[in-house]
């Protein structure tokens, strides 16, 4: 990604000389390359999403006489335009990872993404011990635009929070019918009973006489009635 950051510079407070005021050179070169975008170069702008992670993948070059041991990385993102720091990136131990002269080493930083949406300059950090003091190396900066993952209908969280809702939704429906709704219902359709049976008139008989059950006629009726006969 990009040419090699060759740094000519150090930033340390033990490492600014006193009358010149200026840093102390160092012959060291650091670059990285994002795993994630290996054919992007430090011109270009990413397009990156709060909820992943991003690898960057360092090459460093030792060309001091000492050796040089990397011992962390970190970094700030800031603004492009106004370039105040918004926020600093996760920081993270390496090895120590000793470099002897004229020798080069690989190593990832792994960065997750919990930002503002925005548009960032990631400037990544790099630090060193030479000779015995504790360095801070800045690394070249790539713009990136940082968004919000667009939500999926089918995201396994989503479909288990539709779940929810749709449970939730059933479970309410179910409990109104049976407080109100049945209730309701049963009122409003007409009683279906079986028709009471009603007496059945006595038939004539072929002679034209009437038969009946006399077992509901009074007692002195019925001796009347044989006394007559």
């Amino acid at each position: 990604m990009g040419a090699v950051y060759s740094l000519g510079y150090v930033f340390a407070a033990d490492s600014v000389d006193a009358e010149s005021k200026q840093p102390q050179a160092i012959n060291f070169s650091i670059d990285y390359k994002i795993q994630e975008f290996p054919n992007v170069t430090g011109e270009e702008v990413i397009e990156i999403f709060n909820g992943e992670n991003i690898h960057l993948e360092y090459t460093v070059l030792n060309n001091e006489l000492d050796d040089i041991s990397i011992i962390g990385v970190g970094g700030v993102l800031f603004d492009p335009v106004t370039k105040e720091i918004k926020a600093n990136l996760t920081s993270g131990a390496v090895g120590p990872l000793v470099l002897g002269t004229n020798e080069t080493k690989t190593f990832v930083q792994d960065i997750p993404l919990n930002l503002i949406p925005d548009t960032y300059i990631f400037s990544p950090q790099v630090f060193i011990v030479l000779e015995d003091q504790i360095k801070m190396v800045p690394v070249r900066g790539q713009m990136a635009t940082v968004s919000d993952l667009p939500i999926s209908w089918f995201n396994p969280q989503l479909l288990f929070l539709e779940l929810i809702l749709i449970s939730t939704l059933v479970g309410a429906g179910y409990f109104a019918y049976q407080t109100w709704g049945k209730q309701y219902v049963s009122s409003s359709i007409p009683s279906q009973g079986k028709a009471k049976k009603q007496p059945v008139a006595a038939s004539a008989s072929a002679s034209g006489s009437k038969s009946y059950d006399s077992s509901w006629l009074p007692e002195h009726h019925l001796q009347k009635k044989k006394k007559a006969n």
